[in-house]
């Protein structure tokens, strides 16, 4: 039964570090493609325009009965 526990928990171990190693991959994968690839790019700035006041009250189309 030893064996049995401690099979299972080397196993469990080496899941952990597989896991813990792939989020550490993805996250150093992030940061990098960050860093090195979206700082090279040179994105447009979205300027937005103030709101048209008008556009929120314009009367309906159809008159009202």
């Amino acid at each position: 039964m030893e064996t049995i526990v401690s099979f299972a928990a080397a196993w469990w171990a080496v899941g952990l570090g597989v896991g813990g190693a792939a989020v550490a991959g993805a996250l150093l994968w992030r940061w990098a493609l960050e860093d090195l690839v979206l700082s090279a790019v040179d994105l447009p700035a979205c300027e937005r325009s103030a709101p048209d006041p008008q556009a929120l009250s314009r009367p309906n189309a159809t008159p009202a009965r």
